[in-house]
């Protein structure tokens, strides 16, 4: 029998959190999703979806969480039943006497009569929370049992219920992690943080950029992770300029800088780190210069983490900070720095944004803005820092030595009370420390 991940009371705790905050009549209705299909018969491996693990904990797809905050039964679930033929060809299944048991649901059904009991369940409330366009077949799932709803309440003079998006709560749930999250993600951060190093470490002329990607899998997955956080960019020479490099399929040229975006998934909480590397064991001049004006950049804004900070505020000083870089650098020649910061003329080379939040998801949910405001950092939130600089080689009006290097230098950065904490400082990123481990 599979062990659950986590403790149970921990994704009690959440439902009870979500609880608190949901208003009487709300229902929410969550489904763990299924493998989509790689080729023929072939599926991708299964991942949950990130809202359902939140509130259940529980891995099997196909599954669907019906929670109806201060009713009863306040939460059902779904789930494929136990099925010997089945579980020889692909594994354990709980089926729903064991869900109920060892993840602590109220009522538990198999999948099958989920579309007739879903109608009841869902009568009885006034708003239901679903998240659209995930899943067509799901879609119309939903969509077919609040039509028989619709008719049910009908009759009674009921109005139709609201359908709403359920990020409405779980973005501001999931932006704050709590003692457990933190734990997690630190775990995660270091696993990743030193799959970096033993990069760092292997890499040769004549290497192919797939050697690296691989031995970055085996690393992560050596120490406990699961997967990678997403497709990981291992891009060399001028592919590090293209800014979600995928093909992962070039030689590691002598002289070239070898750019690694990757992130080790543990326990479902992804890490995000991005480092430049020498293939050759060295940096040329002008690749130590560009290095160290970015890095310069990404350490003073890692300094200005802290609570009441926000995105707006960090980028907009980051966006000074490698106008300043560049201009340093020698491009722009004949601007001023308020002419480029005006026209955005340093989008040219730094086209992306700061950061972004991390948590279940690598690019995590929770608000940015709220209400035309800046989303101010709270104790909790955890995000990535991660400027950057890309000269492609075929750019005419750049200076001719940097043509061709693109950097990014990026770290998973924890709001604490007082300040903040770097969740993936045992990967270097001194120029000295880097080259040392060559």
């Amino acid at each position: 029998m599979r062990q659950p991940l986590l403790d149970k009371e921990i994704f009690k705790k959440r439902r009870d959190k979500l609880k608190e905050q949901s208003s009487p009549g709300d229902v929410f209705v969550f489904f763990s999703g299924s493998a989509p299909v790689r080729s023929n018969d072939s599926n991708y491996k299964f991942r949950v979806s990130n809202d359902f693990f939140y509130l259940t904990g529980y891995e099997e797809e196909n599954a669907v969480l019906i929670f109806r905050p201060g009713m009863k039964p306040e939460t059902t679930v779904f789930v494929m039943p136990k099925d010997p033929v089945m579980e020889t060809w692909e594994g354990f299944l709980y089926g729903p006497d064991m869900a109920k048991t060892e993840f602590g649901f109220d009522q538990t059904y198999t999948v099958s009569k989920f579309e007739e009991n879903a109608v009841a369940l869902l009568t009885e409330g006034e708003r239901v929370y679903y998240r659209m366009g995930l899943s067509d077949s799901d879609d119309k799932k939903i969509l077919g049992i609040l039509n028989k709803v619709l008719r049910k309440k009908g009759r009674k003079g009921h109005p139709f219920q609201t359908l709403l998006d359920p990020a409405v709560y779980l973005a501001e749930m999931r932006r704050i992690k709590d003692e457990q999250e933190i734990k997690i993600m630190q775990e995660s951060g270091d696993i990743a943080a030193r799959a970096h190093i033993e990069l760092m470490k292997a890499v040769k002329p004549g290497m192919n950029e797939r050697e690296l990607a691989g031995l970055f899998i085996y690393q992560i997955m050596k120490q406990g992770a699961s997967a990678e956080a997403y497709n990981s960019i291992v891009a060399t020479g001028n592919n590090a300029t293209t800014l979600h490099y995928v093909f992962n399929d070039c030689e590691c040229k002598s002289g070239d800088l070898v750019l690694v975006d990757a992130g080790a998934e543990y326990k479902y909480m992804a890490s995000d780190i991005t480092r430049c590397f020498p293939v050759s064991g060295k940096f040329s001049q002008p690749q130590k210069d560009m290095y160290n004006e970015v890095l310069k950049v990404q350490k003073d804004m890692v300094d200005l983490v802290k609570p009441g900070a926000s995105f707006k505020e960090l980028t907009e000083k980051a966006n000074t900070a490698l106008t300043e870089s560049l201009m340093n650098l020698g491009f722009f020649k004949g601007s001023s720095k308020d002419e480029v910061l005006e026209k955005q003329t340093f989008k040219k080379y730094y086209p992306h944004g700061l950061g972004h939040y991390l948590g279940l998801d690598v690019h995590d949910i929770g608000y940015y803005e709220k209400n035309n405001e800046p989303k101010p950092f709270e104790e909790g939130v955890v995000l990535t820092i991660e400027p950057g600089l890309y000269v492609p080689e075929n750019d005419e009006s750049a200076p001719k030595e940097f043509k061709g290097i693109g950097i990014r230098i990026e770290d998973d950065v924890l709001v604490t009370n007082s300040g903040n904490k770097i969740l993936t400082s045992l990967v270097p990123k001194e120029v000295s420390e880097i080259e040392s481990l060559n």
